[in-house]
């Protein structure tokens, strides 16, 4: 912008500007100035669609039940009283319940509209108040380091007990969160994971979903358990996992394959050349975005070769090292959680 927009027929002002990865503009410098992003993941079918008021005025109109708005600049330093409407509503005084907040100048945080209009402890399993509330967060990122995802993960569910988080292949991300905690910066490798939710009393999987991190290099992601794990009727909206990015992105996380759809994985793939030399290639068909192990084994059984995989939901091309192996016949073992099969090959020099 120019110092003095008048001497540029009154162009932008000067000022301060961020490019996130995302595509995302936010202007910088304002003193008085915070970056909240609001997510709505309250699952009440009274609450489907709500209007938003700050400080009496409209802030938005017609907000759904997992929808979210980017980061934004909002004023910091003094009181905001949000009152959270009906969709139908022309003004705050019809309001369904109202919060008061003051934000930090230069700092950044979510807000998460959860629960239930006139909930109790009696709908959660470990009589956590389930009352229709707004959840905070201080200094979240909204980037990331390169390669790498920074996430939040949020209980949201008012009808589910505490629950683990678990990445196969990588291990448990979250132990005992309770409905309503909200985690610290979780930092994970940008890539494909299967995550099992479970009851963290009895370590039962509650439900699976694949969460394809693969795009989000340099990103952050808030992900939200969503939804009634046993709804009834009007509450309709089942329990899942959804992702909410920065610029306001909401994805509903696919459920992972079940036993026999994970069994498909590993039929008939293919391996060449035969015999190999120094690298072995894997041709594999997966339908899910999967983790999982390979072995190489000698005719006693004894493991040679050893690793991790992150196959893609589709076609996957492997290159195995066999520098290391001698002349001879082996046994490659490729394992899933679900699954495991092996092949034979040999090596010659």
């Amino acid at each position: 912008g120019f110092l003095d927009p008048t001497k540029n027929k009154n162009g932008k002002p000067f000022g301060l500007f961020a490019a996130l990865p995302d595509g995302t503009v936010l202007e910088l410098g304002a003193a008085d100035k915070a970056l909240l992003q609001v997510i709505h993941n309250a699952p009440q079918a009274a609450a489907g669609i709500v209007d938003l008021y700050v400080n009496g005025s409209e802030f938005k109109q017609d907000f759904k039940y997992r929808e979210a708005t980017k980061f934004m600049l909002v004023p910091a330093g003094v009181a905001l009283n949000i009152a959270v409407a009906p969709g139908t509503s022309k003004s705050a005084t019809e309001a369904l319940a109202t919060f008061t907040v003051t934000l930090t100048p230069g700092k950044s945080y979510l807000a998460i509209a959860t629960g239930l209009i006139g909930g109790t402890t009696a709908e959660n399993p470990e009589k956590i108040n389930t009352a229709f509330t707004l959840l905070t967060k201080e200094d979240v990122a909204y980037t990331s380091k390169p390669g790498m995802t920074s996430l939040y993960v949020v209980h949201g569910s008012p009808d589910a007990p505490s629950v683990d988080v678990v990445a196969r292949g990588v291990g448990t991300l979250v132990n005992n969160a309770p409905f309503k905690a909200i985690t610290n910066e979780i930092m994970v490798t940008a890539t494909s994971y299967t995550i099992d939710i479970k009851d963290s009393t009895s370590k039962t999987t509650v439900a699976s979903f694949t969460a394809p991190l693969t795009g989000l290099a340099g990103k952050s992601a808030v992900v939200l358990a969503s939804g009634f794990l046993a709804p009834v009727a009007p509450q309709t909206n089942a329990f899942g996992l959804i992702a909410v990015l920065a610029d306001g992105t909401v994805i509903v996380l696919p459920a992972a394959p079940t036993a026999t759809e994970a069994a498909k994985n590993f039929e008939g793939f293919k391996i060449f050349p035969i015999p190999a030399n120094e690298t072995l290639f894997v041709n594999l068909n997966s339908d899910f975005a999967i983790n999982a192990t390979y072995q190489m084994l000698d005719i006693t059984g004894r493991v040679i070769n050893s690793g991790s995989l992150s196959l893609n939901n589709g076609s996957n091309a492997l290159e195995l090292s066999t520098a290391n192996l001698e002349v001879g016949n082996y046994i490659l073992k490729l394992s899933s959680a679900k699954n495991v099969s092996n092949v034979k090959f040999a090596v010659s020099k």
